[in-house]
């Protein structure tokens, strides 16, 4: 029987202080564990891409190239800032990594984010899983039981991602992840979003 289980979320040692993983290591824990597909999801950064790109495609597993950045819904002004996962799921997408990366990169601000606007200028090609509960865009005010702010946050992403649009959940037996996951599915069924894991 196949895993059907994929790691959509992943840090490789191109993800400074937060991942030590290296391709070699990636790639043959997927083959002895069937794992059909894996993403890497570095933080700011598509540094790691061709590299794992070529190694996952060499041992017959379907690389997904993605980053975790911080988002803004406003911009400076807006100090909500929270964490997202973006994954590619085509070359338009891919493009719009990239292009995402270089506004990252030219910021000026002290704490990087990307604006509002320019993830709606490249979403294109993105699918967006809502983040985890550390610094998640959604997961974090969930903790916190701001149940209002999470309904906000969920009606402008679904507003611009549509079906591209998944609510991320997390179990690592933290009580703030319990408060969490009873906010975010209540409204993923309410928003009729899917929910991944």
């Amino acid at each position: 029987m196949n895993n059907l289980f994929i790691h959509l979320r992943l840090h490789s040692n191109f993800s400074l202080a937060e991942g030590m993983l290296s391709f070699e290591h990636l790639s043959k824990f997927c083959v002895d564990n069937n794992q059909p597909a894996i993403a890497i999801t570095d933080t700011n950064n598509l540094f790691g891409a061709l590299e794992f790109s070529l190694k996952m495609i060499s041992c017959g597993i379907q690389p997904i190239i993605g980053i975790q950045v911080n988002i803004s819904q406003k911009g400076k002004e807006d100090k909500d800032i929270g964490e997202v996962v973006l994954l590619a799921k085509n070359y338009k997408g891919y493009k719009n990594l990239l292009s995402l990366t270089n506004v990252y990169s030219s910021n000026d601000n002290y704490d990087k984010f990307i604006r509002g606007v320019e993830l709606e200028n490249y979403k294109d090609g993105l699918i967006l899983l809502t983040g985890g509960i550390e610094n998640g865009f959604l997961a974090k005010p969930a903790s916190l039981n701001n149940i209002k702010l999470v309904r906000k946050r969920l009606k402008y992403l679904k507003n611009l991602f549509n079906d591209n649009l998944y609510v991320e959940l997390q179990r690592h037996g933290i009580k703030s992840q319990l408060i969490a996951e009873k906010i975010l599915i209540d409204l993923a069924c309410e928003l009729n979003l899917p929910l991944v894991a």
